[in-house]
């Protein structure tokens, strides 16, 4: 028995014998079918209909009283006219049916990543996510927040004292310094991006203040971002970016590294010979701690790209 496709509750009936492509997605805007969900069914048929000897006895004589007079159809050219604008007619249903089917002319604002960077902060300056933007829909796309998500991170204690686009926003947020996995931070953003044109902005990120020798504490972040703007349903997804703040950490002073591996005098000059074990176990610990993270992809700074290749434990 033939098929037909059975759209979900709150999705749009297909047009009449529509089959999707293989590669055909759903708009993510559509509500999430419910467990179960039978995409094909069986056609209806048709019930045969059984007529009595009068209805059949009537429509033979409406029939021979239609042969004995010239039909409007049967005159010459009229019936490929009228075939012809009834397969426009319904050709121009299917077409306009078939676009608003697969999204086609949407008359909303489509945001792309045109471009993402990532500057390291310091004591005085938070550290930045800068966030260039491409409008392709046809309507203004007014951004309203960026959501981050942290998924993984890691304190690094000090074991060692010693011509584009401008920027038309700033938006800064304090991450917290001890999250956990999947916990989300929510920075408003007010910015308004013209169909078929362009944005930039960005995002500040710093830790809050801390008092004695945890303020000396680097703190690593690996975090996916998000942009909320005026098609709630589908953030923009820039990615995930890896963050240290309040400051890129440096070797010898928050790990261990190949330079200071092989110059050894450097380290021993500053460290007391009492606190030899003990600078050691925290730089080694630390490289470990940046090593985990390092590891993984993400976005990061040109200062920080280099550290995972030069760690030693």
């Amino acid at each position: 028995m033939p098929r037909e496709f059975n759209p979900p509750p709150g999705w749009p009936p297909p047009p009449p014998g529509w089959t999707p492509s293989p590669n055909w997605q759903p708009d993510p805007s559509w509500p999430a079918p419910p467990a179960g969900w039978s995409f094909w069914i069986d056609e209806p048929s048709a019930a045969p209909q059984h007529l009595s000897e009068r209805e059949l006895q009537a429509g033979a004589a409406s029939s021979n009283k239609a042969r004995a007079r010239k039909p409007w159809n049967r005159l010459p050219g009229v019936r490929q006219l009228v075939a012809g604008a009834i397969i426009v007619v319904l050709g121009g249903l299917g077409l306009s049916y078939a676009e608003s089917w697969l999204g086609f002319n949407r008359k909303v604002p489509d945001l792309q990543v045109d471009a993402l960077s990532v500057s390291p902060g310091n004591v005085y300056n938070p550290s930045k996510v800068d966030v260039k933007v491409l409008n392709n829909g046809s309507q203004l796309a007014a951004i309203n927040s960026a959501t981050v998500v942290i998924q993984k991170f890691a304190v690094l204690p000090l074991c060692s004292g010693q011509g584009e686009f401008t920027t038309t926003g700033s938006y800064q947020t304090d991450i917290p310094n001890d999250p956990l996995p999947g916990q989300r931070v929510t920075i408003p953003v007010s910015q308004l991006v013209p169909a078929g044109g362009a944005d930039r902005f960005d995002l500040l990120f710093r830790v809050p203040f801390e008092q004695g020798h945890a303020k000396l504490n680097a703190y690593i972040y690996r975090v996916r971002i998000y942009l909320n703007y005026n098609v709630s349903t589908n953030p923009l997804n820039l990615g995930e970016v890896i963050l240290v703040l309040p400051l890129d950490p440096d070797g010898g002073q928050y790990y261990w590294n190949r330079y200071y591996a092989s110059h050894m005098a450097i380290p021993r000059s500053v460290v007391l010979p009492s606190q030899w074990a003990a600078y050691m176990r925290c730089v080694v610990e630390n490289s470990y701690r940046l090593r985990s993270i390092l590891n993984l992809p993400g976005l990061r700074s040109s200062d920080l790209t280099p550290v995972l290749a030069q760690l030693r434990y």
